[in-house]
């Protein structure tokens, strides 16, 4: 009976793995810098935070991922943190506010600096935390840094999503995602509607 060399048998085996791992990769397109960009091919410090990262964390705000990225903290004195740092870099107290942030806030392309997150992580797509000045390209607001948020795109595919979930302190979320067509590939559409209430973890009695 002939046996396979050693060798070619640990190149087979090898080979799959190899194989499977290179069709599991996904690109990663960094929009914050005006035009899509791979991550890999960008210049300066760059960390991308997924759907899907959002989702295994079950976030409903943004103070909820940010300790995915290193070097990335928030602050702030009421429910929702209002400023952000970078790299030890940004504002901590809303009592002494700032004329301009130190780190910028963008939510589909327009400016929230100094707002925070108010807003939820509903049908949120991507979010991207720049380390270092953007501000050739953002102005004042992104001195020390830039978190960009994107939300999902509307398909040519008809889809629709409904999310609900409850918590301590009485909080519940619902939240209603739609898209498609509005004219055969010409127009299309999306729209997500998300409701978020918490007593928090303070009373006031």
């Amino acid at each position: 009976m002939k046996h396979p060399p050693p060798l070619l048998v640990i190149l087979l085996c090898l080979s799959v793995p190899v194989a499977a791992e290179q069709a599991g990769l996904e690109e990663v397109i960094v929009t914050a810098q005006l035009r899509p960009t791979p991550l890999l091919n960008q210049a300066s410090s760059v960390s991308v935070i997924t759907a899907q990262d959002i989702r295994e964390r079950e976030a409903q705000h943004l103070e909820g991922i940010l300790n995915l990225a290193p070097n990335v903290n928030s602050a702030g004195g009421t429910s929702r943190a209002r400023f952000y740092q970078i790299r030890g870099v940004g504002e901590r107290s809303q009592f002494q506010e700032p004329l301009n942030p130190s780190i910028g806030l963008l939510i589909d392309g327009i400016d929230f600096s100094g707002l925070g997150g108010a807003g939820t992580l509903f049908d949120v797509e991507q979010v991207e935390i720049l380390r270092g000045p953007q501000g050739t390209l953002h102005g004042a607001n992104a001195l020390a840094g830039l978190i960009n948020i994107r939300s999902g795109v509307p398909s040519a595919e008809p889809a629709m999503r409904i999310e609900a979930s409850g918590g301590e302190y009485d909080s519940w979320s619902a939240g209603l995602m739609g898209t498609g067509p509005l004219v055969a590939d010409r127009l299309l559409y999306r729209i997500a509607v998300n409701r978020y209430q918490s007593d928090g973890f303070i009373s006031n009695d």
